[in-house]
């Protein structure tokens, strides 16, 4: 059975994509939850991150390497009053923690993209930015572009680590195969949810192309869904 470290980059990525999306969706299963206060909450709130990460990276390696020096040295002090039995264990204690620390950090790296580790992690701004924008905009119909943030964009990741070799759409990193698994799968999504096959189809082919020729896909989905929801009356 393979673990999380021992996926793709892409999967792993997905696979935290697919874990916010849902966090998205609390509002409209939690009905008390005020949807634009939610939305503008994580929106600022990832903002900030992001912000942080991009103006102070070496202060953060800094205060980590800080905190780690100051463990080691509180550990060392500690084995050197213990008895040398317990002195062993707590070595290897430290030694663990390190490389559960040196695991993870490696563990997130994987899962950047290039442009994350240069500019932070702007696609969830992005994302969580888009959905407030079609919340204010669009109300309930937001729901269709938050479940084409869950359904689309992870699909056809995942197809187009899985399929291989594959066929790029003209002028697009999406591939054919993925693109055409996503609007299968949201097709029917929406049958589920009770829209009708005709204008299934047409926001499924819609947000299908949204996804794969936007510049960036994570903030045009949501508003994309919830104007196309509004413009057919879903």
């Amino acid at each position: 059975m393979r673990t999380l470290g021992s996926l793709p980059p892409t999967i792993e990525r997905k696979i935290l994509h697919f874990a916010l999306c849902l966090a998205l969706l609390l509002p409209y299963i939690y009905r008390e939850l005020p949807r634009v206060e939610f939305f503008a909450i994580l929106a600022l709130s990832a903002a900030t991150i992001n912000a942080a990460l991009l103006r102070k990276p070496l202060i953060t390696s800094e205060i980590k390497e800080s905190l780690r020096e100051k463990r080691r040295r509180l550990i060392s002090k500690f084995a050197k009053k213990a008895p040398n039995s317990l002195a062993k264990n707590i070595q290897a204690l430290e030694e663990l923690l390190t490389k559960i620390e040196e695991g993870f950090e490696e563990q997130i790296k994987r899962m950047e993209r290039n442009y994350e580790q240069r500019g932070g992690y702007i696609g969830i701004t992005h994302g969580v930015t888009g959905v407030l924008v079609s919340e204010v905009l669009f109300g309930d119909k937001t729901l269709y572009g938050i479940l084409a943030l869950l359904v689309i964009d992870t699909t056809t990741a995942f197809i187009a680590e899985l399929k291989r070799p594959h066929h790029n759409l003209p002028y697009s990193w999406s591939t054919a195969e993925g693109s055409a698994t996503a609007f299968i799968i949201y097709l029917l999504t929406l049958m589920l949810l009770g829209v009708d096959l005709y204008r299934a189809s047409l926001m499924s082919l819609a947000l299908v192309l949204v996804e794969a020729y936007a510049p960036e896909d994570n903030l045009l989905l949501p508003p994309s869904g919830g104007l196309l929801a509004t413009i057919l009356s879903v």
